[in-house]
């Protein structure tokens, strides 16, 4: 059975050059990279001014990334809090001090 042909809408036809230096190609292929995709896709993508695809993040990072998310949650929560007249003061002093030792943790799994 014979593949079945393209639409011309979706036909690769052209094919465009271009020149690099050594350096732009690195920063280029990194980019491509970074994104999980071939330096060709990269470079359609931004030459057509098309949405790159989420970011390839590392199974750790991600962790890391929601860690310190929940850490700015709640250091807003906090301040919002302190700003209440009524505010329990040793409670928020407690709560920053976990909040400390997960950013000591975050820090710690970053360093390794």
């Amino acid at each position: 059975m014979a593949r079945p042909r393209k639409s011309i809408k979706t036909l690769k036809a052209f094919q465009v050059n271009i020149r690099l230096t050594l350096f732009e190609q690195m920063q280029v292929e990194k980019q491509a990279n970074i994104y999980g995709i071939s330096v060709t896709e990269f470079v359609r993508i931004r030459v057509l001014d098309k949405q790159l695809p989420k970011l390839k993040i590392a199974p750790i990072n991600r962790e890391l990334l929601v860690a310190i998310s929940r850490c700015g949650n709640n250091i807003n929560q906090l301040t919002k809090q302190s700003h209440n007249k009524n505010s329990n003061v040793a409670v928020l002093r407690a709560e920053l001090n976990q909040l400390t030792e997960l950013i000591n943790q975050v820090k710690h799994q970053l360093l390794e």
